[in-house]
């Protein structure tokens, strides 16, 4: 980063650097300080070099303990694990507490969290459209639809009747329809 970017005006930028010696992050800092092209130098001294995050096929809270041992990092990173399981971040949190994970929510309970994560949806759907009306596309209800349709899949895979929900799901165009398809299978 030794020259100043055509988007920053002709401003001059701010240079890094990094080392563990001292004597040499000085010298390094002295040099490019004497060139004169920038606001700041900013020093990395020191820091560890240790993952902080660890990433990799989360998808249960025993799968985040072992990463975790596996790497030392000091945190997992959860990804299409969490994809309509969303209490798997609750059972990661008990497990890193040294406790039991709660057990994962029954059917009727992941209907009544989808219900709800598809409310959460649409009220976004529609206050995107309220703060950009020129923005165009499909009406909330329907963007809503398309956007979390994906997501709906996820929370009742692997679930007897879940073959049948999919179907459905996947022809509706109304999140009264979904709502209906989610009860007819699983809101008992």
């Amino acid at each position: 980063l030794l020259e100043r970017l055509p988007e920053e005006r002709g401003r001059p930028l701010a240079a890094q650097l990094y080392g563990h010696d001292p004597v040499e992050l000085a010298e390094a800092a002295r040099a490019v300080a004497g060139l004169g092209r920038f606001a700041a130098v900013d020093l990395n001294a020191g820091c560890p070099m240790r993952r902080i995050v660890a990433n990799g096929g989360v998808f249960s809270a025993e799968g985040a303990l072992a990463l975790l041992r596996a790497t030392g990092a000091a945190g997992a990173m959860v990804g299409r694990g969490a994809l309509g399981a969303p209490w798997l971040f609750a059972q990661i949190k008990a497990a890193l507490a040294g406790a039991e994970p709660p057990p994962p929510p029954s059917p009727a309970e992941r209907a009544a969290l989808a219900k709800r994560h598809l409310a959460l949806s649409l009220a976004w759907h529609r206050r995107l459209r309220e703060r950009f009306p020129e923005s165009g596309g499909p009406d909330p209800e329907t963007a809503a639809v398309l956007d979390f349709r994906r997501h709906l899949f996820h929370y009742f895979r692997g679930l007897p009747g879940s073959a049948a929900l999919r179907r459905a799901m996947g022809l509706a165009s109304t999140v009264g329809e979904i709502v209906a398809a989610i009860d007819a299978s699983f809101a008992s």
